[in-house]
C-alpha cells in the first residue's frame, strides 16, 4: 500500500515540479518556486545527492528543451560530447559582463559555446559526460549479435 502512494506522490510531484519551472519561465517570484521545485525533486529522488540530480535534471534538458536527441549524439564519433564536457570543466566562470572566450577545443559553433557560474558549468559538463557513457552504451548494445 505504501508504494502505491509513493508512485501516486511522485507524479504529483512531478507535476507540482513542472509547474514551478512554467512560473519560473514567466519570472514569478523565483526564488521561492526554485526553492520548491528543488524540494519536491529531492523528494522523488530518495534522497539522491542535489548534484548528482542536478546533472540528471539538465541531461533531461538538454534532451527534451534543447533537442539533443540520442540519435543525435549517436553521431558524434571524435569525442565531441567529451571535449564539450572538458570544456565546460575547465573555464573559468563567466563573470557579470564577460563571458570567456570559447575554447579551441570546442567541437560545435562559436555561438552554442554559452558558460555560466563555476556549479553550473560543471553540471552542464557532467551532463555531457553522461550523453557520452549513455552514446558508448548504445554503441555497445547495438554492435552485439
Amino acid at each position: 500500500m505504501r508504494q502505491h502512494l509513493l508512485v501516486d506522490e511522485c507524479a504529483l510531484l512531478d507535476l507540482a515540479s513542472s509547474a514551478c519551472q512554467e512560473a519560473l519561465a514567466f519570472g514569478v517570484n523565483e526564488n521561492a518556486f526554485e526553492r520548491l521545485a528543488r524540494s519536491v525533486e529531492f523528494k522523488c529522488q530518495d534522497g539522491m545527492p542535489a548534484a548528482a540530480r542536478d546533472v540528471v535534471s539538465e541531461r533531461l534538458r538538454q534532451v527534451n528543451d534543447e533537442g539533443y536527441q540520442p540519435l543525435r549524439d549517436d553521431s558524434y564519433r571524435n569525442k565531441e560530447l567529451a571535449h564539450a564536457a572538458a570544456c565546460y570543466a575547465l573555464i573559468p566562470p563567466a563573470e557579470e559582463g564577460r563571458t570567456p572566450n570559447c575554447p579551441p577545443l570546442w567541437p560545435w559553433p562559436t555561438a552554442s559555446w554559452k558558460p555560466r557560474g563555476r556549479r553550473e558549468n560543471l553540471v552542464r559538463a557532467g551532463a555531457l559526460i553522461l550523453a557520452e557513457i549513455e552514446r558508448i552504451d548504445r554503441s555497445l548494445k547495438d554492435a552485439k549479435p
